[in-house]
């Protein structure tokens, strides 16, 4: 979503201090996007192509810039080694990009362009490092219907959308938040599932391990989830009592420890009170200028499959 910027910390617990410590960047760029893999080795992403390694657990950060991508905003980072990271940047059209290095940033290749000039890619995430997910905020179908952009991987290099005709509808006015690369949810629990929508069953990356589980969260006008329980062949979508209606409002990071549990969160600028279509009701103090997050919980065990605070 293109009205919210979120500038985020890096991840003091790389260094297992007990107590959060600064750590110096050596870049002057907005920090969007980290992606923590063991203790010591963790990347950041950030503005004008910027990115950033640690392999010493943040005592030193070097920073890198993406040639070619001087003018790009990453957003989100997904990393999986010293060597392996992939980049998602987000921007109108053409500036919605994907990167990837094997090699800790010494060469970037550029594995896909958003073509159309209405895309806006707001988050990326991984089940391994073959098989990956982005999401991008909607945009008109041939039929004119909103749609958001869905694009999957199986073999960490060819990215295909998924069609639009697969997809619920989106409303006027709704978007994913791009600021903490949060907005979509997956789990990796060893399962085999049906191939990823698109692919053939004979095709070798067809089967997989990996959970089929995906999630996404909304805001803006509409504050929803989209659930798909088969890798992109068909969606659910369900309402969530986040406060909504504005640009600023809405779900904007979400969560699953598994099949069953998840959390959302949603940020606000200012509440009153916040009540939804179930059993939910909070009054607070209005504080203008103060950002207040509801995290909600979900139990699909509960009737209806809601969301409860």
């Amino acid at each position: 979503m293109r009205t919210l910027i979120c500038l985020i910390g890096l991840v003091a617990s790389l260094c297992a201090q007990s107590e959060p410590r600064v750590q110096i960047s050596h870049t002057n760029e907005s920090l969007r996007g980290v992606s923590a893999i063991l203790r010591k080795i963790a990347w950041a992403s950030g503005t004008h192509g910027t990115y950033l390694r640690t392999l010493d657990g943040g005592i030193t950060w070097t920073p890198g810039q993406v040639p070619g991508a001087e003018s790009l905003d990453f957003r989100g980072i997904a990393a999986f080694s010293a060597a392996q990271a992939f980049l998602v940047s987000s921007g109108p059209g053409e500036q919605s990009r994907i990167y990837h290095t094997s090699d800790g940033g010494t060469h970037w290749d550029l594995q896909f362009t958003n073509t159309n000039p209405k895309g806006f890619f707001d988050s990326i995430a991984f089940w391994d490092s073959r098989h990956g997910i982005v999401v991008g905020d909607p945009i008109p179908d041939e039929t004119g219907k909103l749609k958001f952009e869905v694009l999957l991987t199986d073999d960490g290099k060819t990215w295909k959308p998924v069609p639009p005709s697969r997809l619920p509808e989106a409303r006027e006015g709704e978007g994913a938040f791009a600021a903490s690369n949060s907005c979509i949810a997956i789990l990796s629990t060893g399962e085999t599932v049906t191939p990823a929508a698109g692919l053939a069953a004979s095709d070798p990356n067809a089967q997989s391990t990996i959970d089929p589980n995906i999630w996404f969260a909304t805001g803006g006008k509409v504050a929803r989830v989209f659930h798909s329980g088969d890798r992109g062949e068909t969606w659910q979508v369900f309402d969530t009592p986040i406060l909504q209606g504005r640009d600023s409002t809405g779900v904007f990071s979400i969560s699953f420890r598994d099949n069953l549990n998840g959390v959302i969160a949603g940020v606000i600028t200012s509440i009153r009170t916040m009540t939804g279509p179930i059993s939910l009701s909070r009054t607070m103090e209005e504080r203008p200028g103060v950002s207040l997050c509801p995290i909600l919980t979900w139990d699909r065990k509960m009737p209806n499959e809601t969301w409860t605070g």
